[in-house]
């Protein structure tokens, strides 16, 4: 252990003299620890047994990274004063080494009317050293009114407000937009909200969810609250978060109602649990040959029974490594080991189809590709891809496609294939091979919408039932029928009676 503390001291002393001190003028960060200001005259430290508050280990701040790295830092004024202030603009990184314990008014302070993200994460190559942030503060243990993010750090923050009545703000955490990222946080105040969202903020969960208080989300004005329980941040999996991702950004209950990703070049996404529906509205998705998960595309979906994709405004998916929208179906071990069973999970079994649908738009460009291990109906959707629409499985699912404009490199893998108020208008008498599962044509296959002429694919066995369409292409039943013509399974029949 004595070893470990010399090699610690050791690094940090050799990255405190390679900073740059200034001789003549001194230059002020407006990062304060423990009351101290660091600066080039103090050579950017505050360490216990200087001037100051702490009361063991020490602080360095590299002007040059904006960031300021805690070790084994312990403070106590007994809730009078702050422990860290941020009086700048700048986005500031805290680094934690070992375990840092404050007893304070605030641990971590940005005043309101300053802006940059504070993120607070572990020293990654130093996990022997048991690392953790403990706070118990009498106001907020972090505020700051721009954003939070929390990456890999186990934290505990405790508001235990001394007052009956505070004229400040009580809560574990007070900021804007929250982002904890596969850490495991757990917040308390024994008034008001354990976390305060200001400003509209958004509580954004990856890796993680909620485990205590069972199913908590933010209220209407982006709080937190409950009585006398700890909120707990797990990187578990649990119902809050969805088999769903955008990129590499699974969405859950923390950003479902705004997906951000990487490759998320404009436009928005949202997904609306309470329908099963994600909502497409003018996106932009493009992997712009960057890397990702080499397993997963663009839009990757598994675990969800009756699925669907609405479509509004033009929406692109542009891909150059990744598949465009894959739709899994089972946890069959030859396609997880394929996938990347440690990131991902399927379930056993879905036999409720995904459906596509919408009034919009969507362009899928380069490798984008629809993949699915489910049924798939494509409803009044407009969808034009350079690649194809396939099915996969040892069990082929099958396609339908109603009253849509359809353009791809082709349709294949699937065991049954249907159209409705829609025909294949290129390439000239093109047909679905039910055998080969795959249209026996060369070019791309162009489907368009046509009420009044029903196609349907040839199939296996024939029809059990018989469909009967107007000529303006209703579905009607044999009670309904009429004097008049109809179309009955694809052949014009005039009734007479």
């Amino acid at each position: 252990m004595m070893k470990r503390i010399v090699f610690y001291t050791l690094m940090l002393a050799t990255l405190l003299f390679a900073m740059p001190v200034q001789a003549d003028d001194i230059h002020c960060t407006g990062v304060w620890v423990g009351g101290v200001e660091l600066t080039s005259q103090n050579n950017y430290t505050s360490a216990a047994g200087s001037q100051g508050l702490l009361s063991a280990g020490y602080a360095v701040y590299n002007p040059e990274t904006k960031n300021l790295y805690l070790h084994q830092l312990s403070l106590n004024t007994d809730g009078v004063y702050n422990a860290i202030e941020l009086l700048n603009d700048d986005d500031i990184t805290i680094t934690i080494f070992g375990s840092c314990h404050f007893n304070t008014r605030r641990a971590i302070y940005k005043p309101r009317g300053y802006k940059g993200t504070i993120t607070v994460r572990l020293a990654e190559n130093y996990k022997d050293l048991p690392t953790k942030l403990l706070c118990t503060c009498t106001c907020a243990c972090i505020e700051t009114y721009a954003d939070l993010y929390i990456y890999k750090a186990p934290i505990d923050l405790t508001a235990n407000c001394h007052y009956n009545e505070s004229p400040y703000d009580i809560a574990a955490i007070i900021a804007r937009n929250v982002t904890v990222d596969n850490a495991v946080i757990k917040l308390k105040a024994n008034t008001q909200k354990a976390l305060k969202l200001v400003d509209n903020g958004r509580l954004n969960l990856i890796g993680n969810h909620i485990t205590i208080p069972a199913n908590t989300q933010t209220d209407a004005d982006g709080n937190v609250s409950f009585a006398d329980t700890p909120m707990q941040v797990a990187t578990e999996l649990s119902a809050a978060r969805i088999d769903l991702y955008i990129g590499e950004t699974q969405v859950s209950a923390g950003n479902q109602d705004n997906i951000k990703s990487r490759l998320l070049k404009s436009g928005s996404i949202r997904f609306e649990r309470g329908t099963n529906t994600l909502v497409l509205d003018n996106a932009v998705l493009s992997d712009d040959a960057e890397t990702f998960d080499p397993y997963t595309s663009i839009i990757d979906i598994g675990d969800r029974s009756n699925f669907k994709i609405q479509l509004i405004g033009n929406n692109v998916i542009r891909s150059k490594s990744h598949r465009g929208i894959t739709l899994f179906r089972t946890n069959n071990a030859t396609e997880t080991a394929q996938r990347n069973a440690v990131r991902k999970t399927r379930s056993t079994s879905l036999t409720d189809r995904v459906t596509i649908f919408g009034k919009g738009t969507l362009t899928m460009e380069g490798k984008a590709d629809i993949t699915t291990w489910q049924d798939l109906y494509i409803n009044q959707a407009t969808i034009s891809m350079e690649d194809s629409i396939r099915g996969l499985g040892k069990k082929a699912p099958a396609i339908e496609i109603n009253a849509s404009e359809i353009s791809t490199a082709g349709i294949k893998g699937f065991d049954s294939f249907n159209l409705i108020d829609c025909v294949i208008a290129a390439p000239a008498n093109a047909t679905y091979n039910e055998k080969t599962c795959e249209m026996s044509a060369l070019g791309n296959v162009v489907i368009t919408t046509n009420p009044t002429a029903i196609h349907n694919a040839p199939a296996a066995t024939p029809a059990k039932a018989t469909k009967t369409y107007t000529l303006d292409g209703r579905r009607i039943g044999n009670a309904s029928k009429a004097k008049g013509i109809y179309i009955e399974n694809g052949k014009k029949v005039a009734r007479r009676n």
